[in-house]
């Protein structure tokens, strides 16, 4: 039933997406496909460039990087319960890998954990680069949520990426995003700053 749920969900995104792409744009929705091969990535992106984020989707494109679902397992064993993870190759494009399980996730909903992932942009991390990236994710959702109201209907356990960040929107809302962030042990060993955080 869940998946069905956000599929209805993705489907009326669908049908919404291109009234949305009908603002200007600096790109082209075949633009958007240099990033990806996903239709609902590619909308995401197009979510992204109609927000406050649009410097992510131009980051993106013209840093060749890529967007790209993937089956976690296949990155390793300590990468399995990742939503999304990023990665910058040895030739220095950035992939931005989002968990298989959110296929059937709503663009809006994949835009904002893009917009998280697409802060990673060296091979650097931080706790200081974690807490902005969960704030970029959160604060792209909640514009989400303004442009799709429809997205605040979705019930808990309908789609586990909307729980996330609205699980997120929580911590951040009961200033405890901080202290997840540090005791959260994909993060553990990381240094406090990174070069611009």
């Amino acid at each position: 039933m869940r998946g069905l749920r956000c599929l209805n969900l993705l489907l009326a995104m669908m049908l919404l997406g291109p009234l949305c792409l009908g603002k200007a744009s600096a790109y082209t929705l075949a633009d958007y496909y240099h990033c990806t091969h996903d239709q609902v990535i590619a909308e995401a992106l197009g979510d992204l460039e109609h927000s406050t984020q649009k410097e992510t989707v131009r980051y993106l494109i013209e840093n060749e990087g890529h967007v790209l679902f993937k089956d976690m397992r296949e990155l390793g064993p300590q990468y399995l319960n990742h939503d999304a993870l990023s990665v910058i190759t040895d030739d220095d494009h950035h992939i931005i890998y989002i968990n298989e399980k959110h296929r059937s996730a709503p663009a809006p909903a994949l835009a904002a954990i893009i917009s998280h992932e697409a802060m990673h942009s060296d091979r650097e991390n931080s706790i200081q680069e974690e807490i902005s990236a969960w704030h970029q994710e959160a604060k792209t959702w909640q514009e989400m949520l303004i442009q799709y109201p429809a997205l605040k209907s979705v019930a808990v356990g309908q789609c586990p990426l909307m729980d996330r960040l609205n699980a997120i929107a929580l911590l951040i809302e009961h200033h405890q995003l901080e202290s997840e962030i540090e005791t959260n042990v994909a993060y553990h060993g990381l240094p406090e700053h990174s070069p611009g955080f």
